[in-house]
């Protein structure tokens, strides 16, 4: 029975991406023998999907030559070949050329079968080269073109299974990976067209979507929603079970690193790896990036967008630096570094956004929170205090630029004259933590956020906005953990979080409760001497907006 998703990505010209694959259930991807070919087939062999080749027939080319080097490349690759599939489908690209330099001198039957002759018998010679290499070895075609151009084939296509095309099922559309097989199961209720000689029993495979159906993320650049036509087919489940098509999904980290711009004032990015490339904008000191390349004096960066910045003036934050090599990258786990005694910082890639992770120990920690003098950036607070770590805290009114809710600082409390009563974080004089939004009381240093977004432990289920913005929530783990997560936004390269998704990072970093603080333009983190985040005020990357007041670690 044709039920099984199997994925021919022959046609793509860059890094293939194994997530959404492993999302949909794909047991099998088929990769085309070219100068990608080990590359991505290394990606998805490291990530448990199993893979088969793929080899278009040249008829212009000698049939055992072909065969010899596409042979060369899977042994030389080692990897994990399940099969080939060599493509009987194609015939000369000068076909019309070479058909009307003759047709007037000999009938159409007849040049139809001079070249069915030749096509047949080329496509032959190369199924039976693959064939003794011992590799199991399915054709790939479709019926009207056995009938059309290649009858005689029918004489030998009996001899090898096949993996027929049935084009135009479900016209020109676009999925998600999650509602693939929804849309595709219920609707092929029928067997597909058989060239002459063939049964059912000789069919292992079905591809009915061909160039119309298009799904998201197969390209390495899982951010972006970039889409590409995706062939996809159903296979037999016996079929793949014989050639051992068994998925084994295992965890799979970024497929980035993550480094920080050293550059100052700022570090210029380009369109190329050179600088006769023009400068597109320059990132500010402390800027996060994702690399995804590297050269000896270049990197291809994710900021803004993906262009190439000096390798000289980045600072890989991760456990190891990539290699450095044109077009290789290495996965490697999230992240961290530890900065301070009791404090761990780390940057982590969720829901497309780039996010800042604070953890802090409250026992070897010092806590304040800046009293009301008047609209400060975070870095003019960091510089003005001292204070090795500093977010913004409260929201604050446009027109009176006052915190809307309550504060404290060090034990004196600011009230405006007029408040929405919203939930807030104190930190006490032992550094104990408390929430509430009842009438404060005994306040040392607080700060206001405008909702909880999880409570014992869970979802705060009345939150229904799913608007992705730049964030800056705080929580407190049951082992007594303050978290802090600033998540940058609004840019091509981090979208930011709902308030849902704010909420599933929580819950992965064990917290127990945790309010959203004031985010969007607001959002700002400053580590020991810099931003370390990308603020976005009024829609310019990079530049800090004044806030009524902050929440400052004095950490050692």
């Amino acid at each position: 029975m044709l039920n099984r998703l199997v994925v021919d990505i022959a046609r793509y010209t860059e890094g293939v991406d194994p997530i959404p694959l492993h999302q949909a259930s794909v047991e099998l991807v088929i990769l085309k023998v070219d100068e990608l070919f080990e590359r991505n087939g290394r990606i998805l062999a490291n990530s448990g999907m199993p893979i088969a080749a793929y080899h278009w027939i040249d008829p212009t080319r000698d049939a055992a030559q072909q065969v010899a080097e596409s042979l060369a490349v899977i042994r030389e690759s080692g990897l994990p070949v399940l099969a080939i599939f060599p493509d009987f489908e194609q015939y000369w690209s000068s076909w019309s050329e070479w058909y009307h330099a003759i047709q007037k001198r000999l009938s159409w039957s007849l040049v139809s079968r001079l070249a069915g002759d030749r096509l047949s018998s080329h496509a032959r010679q190369v199924f039976d080269g693959f064939a003794a290499s011992g590799a199991p070895t399915i054709g790939y075609t479709r019926a009207s073109f056995i009938r059309e151009y290649a009858p005689q084939a029918s004489q030998w296509m009996p001899n090898y299974k096949w993996w027929l095309a049935h084009y135009g099922e479900f016209g020109n559309q676009a999925l998600t990976w999650e509602g693939l097989k929804n849309v595709i199961l219920p609707a092929v209720n029928f067997f597909p067209d058989l060239p002459s000689g063939l049964t059912p029993n000789h069919v292992v495979g079905h591809q009915f979507t061909g160039d119309e159906l298009s799904l998201p993320g197969l390209y390495g650049d899982i951010y972006r929603s970039r889409y590409s036509a995706a062939d996809v087919n159903l296979f037999d489940g016996q079929f793949l079970a014989e050639i051992g098509a068994v998925p084994n999904p295992r965890p799979l980290p970024p497929l980035q690193y993550e480094a920080v711009a050293t550059a100052s004032p700022r570090l210029n990015v380009r369109s190329g790896p050179a600088t006769s490339f023009p400068v597109l904008y320059a990132l500010p000191k402390g800027a996060p990036v994702q690399i995804t390349r590297m050269t000896d004096n270049w990197a291809k960066i994710r900021s803004y967008g993906e262009e190439w910045c000096s390798a000289h003036y980045l600072h890989i934050v991760t456990a190891a630096e990539p290699d450095r090599e044109d077009d290789d990258v290495v996965v490697i786990p999230d992240p961290v570094e530890a900065h301070f005694n009791g404090i761990t910082y780390r940057t982590m890639r969720r829901f497309n956004a780039n996010c800042h992770v604070l953890i802090c120990d409250m026992q070897t920690q010092r806590f304040h929170v800046t009293p009301y003098t008047g609209l400060r950036t975070v870095t003019q607070a960091a510089l003005q205090t001292g204070a090795k770590i500093v977010i913004n805290g409260d929201g604050w009114g446009i027109n009176r630029r006052f915190p809307n809710s309550i504060a404290a600082s060090d034990g004196r409390f600011y009230q405006p004259i007029q408040y929405d009563l919203r939930p807030w974080i104190n930190i006490g004089r032992d550094n104990s933590v408390t929430f509430a939004w009842r009438s404060p009381r005994n306040l040392y240093n607080a700060v206001s956020g405008d909702r909880y977004l999880i409570q014992n432990g869970r979802y705060n289920q009345a939150i229904s906005n799913v608007t992705k913005d730049p964030r800056t929530v705080i929580g407190y783990t049951r082992d007594r953990k303050l978290v802090i997560i600033v998540a940058d936004g609004r840019t091509p390269q981090s979208a930011g979080l709902s308030f849902r998704e704010a909420s599933d990072l929580l819950l992965e970093l064990n917290v127990e409760t945790a309010i959203n603080l004031d985010g969007g333009g607001s959002t700002a983190l400053w580590i020991e001497d810099r931003i370390v985040n990308v603020p976005i005020d009024q829609n310019v990357p990079g530049r800090e907006r004044p806030v009524a007041n902050h929440l400052c670690i004095f950490a050692e």
